[in-house]
């Protein structure tokens, strides 16, 4: 009988993490996108993470004989520490101003992006972090957003955008994973001082 009950149990929460998702799923293909631009097939994509404008930056010449038409930040567009700017806004201006990324903005390529710890503004910053309207204010003027986007409203930076008519439409959805997320439960190994490259040698 206690197997029939654990039986049933476990069904029943199958049966409802299974509901949930196809809720989410539905949800997801009946929400209305934050951008359409049915004229943009797209061909090339390219994508990149974890810049540094104090650093040079050499790749951008080949990103750009790459010819994409969508480029995509995926996390750490900029980094705060070691002699970085410490305000936000400023790092992903030098960002912006940077000549070889500046090249590829003048091809008219679309950027899209959502931000990481980093350009969200602090080492594994989540829900907790005191400035995160500011950080998301930041990071959506850096991917010029206009003012009176609806992505100006909600609580992250998420979104998702349709490129291409029906029949060759590909579907972005950007997941903002730093906004709403909790502590972690362990701490990141990324202010840890391990010796990993002597790790790795052994």
């Amino acid at each position: 009988l206690m197997r029939e009950k654990r039986g049933l149990l476990e069904f029943g929460a199958q049966g409802m993490l299974r509901a949930v998702l196809l809720a989410l799923c539905l949800s997801t293909l009946s929400a209305v996108p934050d951008s359409v631009r049915e004229e943009d097939v797209l061909h090339r994509i390219a994508f990149g993470s974890c810049s540094n404008p104090i650093y040079p930056q050499p790749l951008w010449d080949a990103i750009i004989q790459y010819t994409p038409q969508l480029w995509l930040w995926t996390g750490d567009a900029v980094y705060l520490k070691r002699g970085q700017p410490s305000n936000l806004g400023e790092a992903l201006t030098a960002q912006q101003a940077e000549s070889g990324y500046k090249k590829l903005l003048d091809t008219k390529v679309i950027v899209e992006g959502v931000y990481d710890d980093h350009d969200y503004g602090q080492n594994d910053a989540g829900k907790h972090f005191p400035t995160r309207e500011k950080s998301q204010e930041e990071f959506l003027n850096f991917l010029e957003v206009p003012k009176d986007s609806a992505r100006r409203q909600r609580k992250g930076v998420y979104s998702c955008h349709l490129f291409g008519p029906p029949a060759k439409r590909v579907k972005l959805i950007q997941l903002d994973t730093r906004f709403h997320r909790d502590d972690h439960l362990l701490p990141s190994i990324g202010d840890s001082r391990i010796p990993f490259g002597a790790l790795m040698a052994a």
